[in-house]
């Protein structure tokens, strides 16, 4: 519980920091980061609830046409999650580009998060499109990579509780 607390803290920081200086961070630059790594560190309901919950307020304070890129998120982190789960460890039988490749899934669903945020803001005009996402990748990538590298730290190392399968 005190993990979820942590991370609710952590996106009503984010949400906080996106909504107070949008002139320097621009809209998901912070949240799709945070809202990513959550769901990836904890790995259960509860992340998919406080990532959706963070999103839907990001979105109700920087309203859009829809919420695609909530659902986007929410839906390609949870399959990304459950398929990891249901994997189990790697065994010899695994290959080894799968057995590196740790930090691929939580950078395809930010990804895929911000080019669809950047579509529903840009209207598909393709110069806006491409300086909305690069401003927004500046910033969004080395977030997740520092939250990705502390969840790989913390499974070596031991931090995090693993919940017994």
């Amino acid at each position: 519980m005190k993990t979820a607390a942590a991370w609710g803290l952590v996106l009503w920081m984010a949400l906080v920091f996106e909504h107070s200086r949008s002139d320097l961070f621009p809209s998901s630059s912070l949240m799709l980061p945070a809202c990513v790594g959550c769901l990836f560190w904890l790995k259960n309901g509860l992340a998919s609830i406080l990532a959706g919950l963070a999103l839907i307020v990001h979105w109700l304070l920087f309203p859009t046409i829809a919420p695609v890129d909530v659902a986007v998120v929410l839906l390609l982190g949870t399959i990304f999650v459950t398929r990891s789960e249901q994997q189990g460890q790697w065994t010899p039988m695994g290959s080894r580009q799968s057995q590196h490749a740790w930090w691929v899934h939580p950078m395809l669903v930010l990804l895929a998060g911000l080019a669809a945020h950047s579509v529903l803001h840009t209207g598909m005009n393709l110069s806006q499109f491409i300086s909305a996402s690069l401003a927004r990748v500046i910033i969004a990538v080395p977030c997740l990579a520092c939250l990705v590298f502390a969840i790989r730290a913390a499974d070596e190392f031991g931090w995090r509780r693993r919940a017994s399968l």
